[in-house]
């Protein structure tokens, strides 16, 4: 039994090593990405909403910024990880393991994304006293139901895509909808 679940997180971690390696493979910069591509969008957001954009709401840029990334870790592991089952076929007939770890792969190498962005974005947040470190211990909280919600969520749908291959268009359009907008807005 223990050495069925070690087994499990070592093919996880593999698997979603092999997913970062696969995604930088032929780019120019490789890794570097994973820190740039946040740390661009960041300082894109935040002159934009600072400088040109004059919202009412202070420091709405962190908001927005922060809905942005909750939003893309999200769409990002359902529109990859529901149709990766069926994607993997050919590893799944040449080996036994966990068919859970496919999607899984996919939503822990997004969620490498993700933290290291809510890093590059947390920490110049603390130094400018926009939050406080008591505020700290509810994000992780808040991020974990993100988490499980979104591993059941991309379960679900990739166990339904293997069977029904509509489920993989769903996530589609429903990702591509504007969802920015003030809490007043909506009916």
């Amino acid at each position: 039994m223990k050495s069925d679940i070690r087994h499990f997180w070592e093919l996880l971690f593999a698997m979603t090593e092999k997913e970062l390696r696969a995604r930088y493979k032929y780019t120019i910069f490789g890794f570097f990405w994973l820190v740039a591509n946040p740390l661009l969008q960041m300082i894109i957001i935040y002159f934009v909403f600072s400088l040109f954009i004059k919202e009412p709401i202070p420091n709405y840029q962190y908001y927005l910024f922060i809905g942005l990334l909750v939003w893309n870790f999200f769409s990002l592991s359902l529109t990859k990880g529901t149709p990766c089952i069926v994607n993997e076929r050919s590893l799944i007939k040449k080996a036994k393991f966990p068919r859970s770890v496919i999607p899984l792969s996919i939503i822990f190498s997004n969620l490498v994304h993700f933290s290291l962005a809510l890093v590059l974005f947390i920490i110049p947040v603390l130094f400018l006293g926009t939050i406080t470190l008591a505020k700290i211990p509810a994000i992780f909280f808040g991020l974990t139901l993100l988490l499980v919600f979104t591993v059941g969520f991309a379960l679900f749908t990739s166990a339904l895509n293997v069977r029904f291959r509509d489920i993989n268009f769903f996530p589609y359009p429903l990702f591509r909808t504007n969802l920015c907008g003030y809490g007043d807005s909506i009916p």
